[in-house]
């Protein structure tokens, strides 16, 4: 069995543009999806996809490992995000093809499922992009937070923490925590809220923002500072008592061994478009890492289902689109 051909097709999502690749192979009928979605980088992210066509037509795609090994260490310079997310899409077609060649679904080879089934959670909007990232007053954010409840979620995401200086007055934490106090008093104690705070301010700020919403018990804060650096967000860690979360911006193993060696923070997530969720997690290091009890959150629920489930039989007959699961609107909680 040869790669024979690496199409992309780009998706408008609105805010972003949603990247997927074909991976086309001489055997009638089988081919892989991938996907390789980045915020703003798209023609970069397509570019990058075909550069490594030329290193992958012609292969054998169920070497998947050599496949692997041939686009990370032939590229020579360091692979950032964009070059990690244009891997990762061609590794989750060629599991794909793997999948279908061999008759079974991609969990079963890789040890079979944990679960039948998994919480999820959502953020505000039902991925409209103005509810989710330009709600800072109190009616609406009730009002959305009200519908999605409606729709059987007991766990919800909000973005509302406001955009900061180094240093802030106390103000506009007062503003937050009031904001924060309103949505518990209108959901209830028995609804879980998450605080993404998108690296929007400085780990000092961050430990105000975080301990001024303390009493009203938010379920994680998520990238309180800018993930560059592990030391700022254990700083953080090390001075609220609220789980801290960080890793969708971490774009390899070694990244996320410095958060495991250090304790940094209480959940990783890991965003299949950027961080190989197959080959790097039972091939690297990472893997003497998983044994402290963190948690560990998929990012988007395509990535726990393509994990857990069998999505292959829904994809035997080529879509106009391919399948796509929870961009921001269902999250996978473990």
């Amino acid at each position: 069995m040869k790669i024979t051909g690496l199409k992309t097709l780009v998706v408008n999502a609105d805010m972003r543009n949603w990247v997927f690749v074909k991976i086309e192979t001489d055997v009638p009928g089988l081919f892989g999806w991938g996907e390789a979605s980045l915020e703003w980088k798209t023609r970069a992210i397509v570019g990058a996809l075909q550069d490594f066509e030329v290193m992958v037509v012609g292969e054998d795609p169920r070497n998947i490992e050599h496949l692997y090994q041939k686009m990370y260490r032939q590229s020579f310079w360091a692979l950032g995000v964009i070059g990690m997310s244009a891997i990762s899409a061609i590794e989750q077609a060629l599991w794909d093809i793997k999948g279908k060649d061999l008759g079974v679904p991609v969990y079963q080879l890789l040890g079979g499922k944990v679960r039948d089934r998994v919480r999820m959670y959502t953020h505000l909007g039902g991925g409209d992009m103005k509810a989710v990232y330009d709600t800072f007053s109190v009616e609406p954010l009730i009002e959305l937070a009200k519908n999605v409840i409606d729709k059987g979620y007991t766990a919800l995401k909000v973005v509302f923490v406001p955009y900061s200086k180094t240093i802030e007055g106390r103000s506009k934490v007062n503003q937050f925590a009031n904001m924060f106090g309103s949505l518990r008093e209108a959901v209830g104690e028995h609804i879980d809220i998450m605080v993404d705070f998108h690296g929007r301010t400085t780990p000092a700020m961050a430990i105000q923002y975080i301990n001024a919403i303390e009493e009203f018990h938010p379920f994680f804060i998520e990238e309180p500072c800018r993930p560059e650096n592990i030391d700022s967000i254990k700083m953080v860690t090390e001075n609220t008592k609220i789980p801290i979360a960080t890793g969708e911006r971490h774009v390899s193993m070694y990244q996320y061994k410095e958060i495991f060696e250090k304790n940094a923070v209480h959940i990783r997530f890991k965003h299949r478009e950027i961080f190989n969720s197959v080959t790097q997690k039972y091939n690297g290091e990472i893997i003497q890492y998983y044994g402290d009890g963190s948690l560990c959150l998929f990012n988007t629920a395509t990535e726990a289902v393509r994990c857990a489930l069998n999505l292959q039989e829904e994809l035997q007959k080529e879509p106009v689109v391919p399948l796509r699961i929870g961009i921001h609107i269902g999250e996978i909680l473990i």
